[in-house]
């Protein structure tokens, strides 16, 4: 359960979560991914290594352990607290100074807890409630191939992404 503090009127909600910009090809779009758990549960050591292996270089900071979100119609947005934006807290080595973009458009959620179930249930992130907009909420693969999992969600060639198939191959009933 992500942490939710009301913000100041008119400044959006605060939340307990590391929200990144995932580079998942070398010119398109930065992909906005919520990285939620408790506290210790990974999410600044995962960011950290998702944006220093970037082949792109491109993946970006925009929020670490507490992101102000909005949101315009369907659509989630997250930035970093003016006194924190591109600051992160590494484990054992203190506040590390990153670049940082924002406000980026968050398109998936991602539970960093380690799951046993291969397919976890798919309730979507609802930070603001049943009456705002929800972010698609994936679990950690146990592989940690995060950013193939976003591009597949992304390009549609998954199962969560409508897409449970190879085009021109049959389907056929095991039942």
């Amino acid at each position: 359960m992500t942490k939710v503090t009301q913000a100041p009127r008119g400044h959006g909600l605060l939340v307990h979560a590391t929200i990144i910009g995932l580079s998942v090809d070398a010119d398109g779009p930065l992909c906005g991914v919520a990285l939620l758990g408790p506290a210790g549960a990974g999410k600044s050591r995962l960011a950290l290594e998702l944006i220093a292996r970037c082949p792109d270089r491109r993946s970006c900071l925009v929020a670490d352990d507490a992101a102000i979100l909005t949101y315009d119609g369907n659509q989630v947005h997250a930035a970093a607290p003016a006194p924190l934006a591109g600051a992160m807290e590494v484990w054992g080595t203190g506040i590390i100074h990153l670049p940082a973009k924002g406000p980026l458009a968050v398109r998936f959620a991602l539970n960093v807890e380690n799951s046993a179930e291969r397919q976890p249930g798919t309730d979507p992130w609802q930070p603001f409630g049943d009456a705002g907009p929800t972010v698609p909420t994936l679990q950690m693969p146990p592989n940690g191939a995060v950013r193939p999992l976003i591009r597949s969600l992304l390009t549609g060639h998954s199962v969560l992404g409508g897409f449970d198939r190879v085009i021109g191959i049959e389907a056929k009933d095991f039942s």
